[in-house]
C-alpha cells in the first residue's frame, strides 16, 4: 500500500491524466506553481500592511504623548504647575502603557 500527501496529485496520477488527456499533466502543473505565486504574493501583501499600520500607530502614539506633554508643559507655565504636571505625566503613564499592551503578542484565534 502506498499513501501520497502533497499539493500535488502522485506523480503516477498525473501519468495516468495525461494519459487520458494528453498535456493535462503540464496543465496541473503550471496551475500549482500559478497558485503558489498568487499565494504568495497575497502573503507579502499581508506583511506589507501589517508593518504600515504598525508603523501609522507608532507615529500616533508618538503625535498624541508628544501633544499631551506640549500642552501640560504650556499650562504649567501660564497657568497652574500643579495642572501642567499632570497633563504631561498622564501623557508619559499613556505612552507607557500603549508601550507595554502593543508589545504582547497578538492572541491567536482558534479555528
Amino acid at each position: 500500500m502506498e499513501v501520497w500527501a502533497g499539493q500535488m496529485p502522485h506523480p503516477k496520477d498525473l501519468e495516468s491524466y495525461d494519459e487520458l488527456a494528453p498535456g493535462s499533466a503540464q496543465k496541473i502543473i503550471d496551475a500549482f506553481v500559478s497558485q503558489s505565486a498568487h499565494r504568495q504574493e497575497l502573503e507579502q501583501l499581508v506583511v506589507r500592511g501589517s508593518e504600515k499600520r504598525a508603523s501609522r500607530g507608532q507615529f500616533l502614539v508618538f503625535s498624541l504623548v508628544g501633544a499631551l506633554i506640549l500642552a501640560g508643559l504650556a499650562v504649567a507655565l501660564v497657568q497652574s504647575a500643579a495642572v501642567g504636571g499632570s497633563m504631561a505625566t498622564g501623557g508619559v503613564g499613556v505612552g507607557g502603557a500603549i508601550f507595554i499592551i502593543g508589545g504582547r503578542a497578538p492572541k491567536q484565534e482558534s479555528g
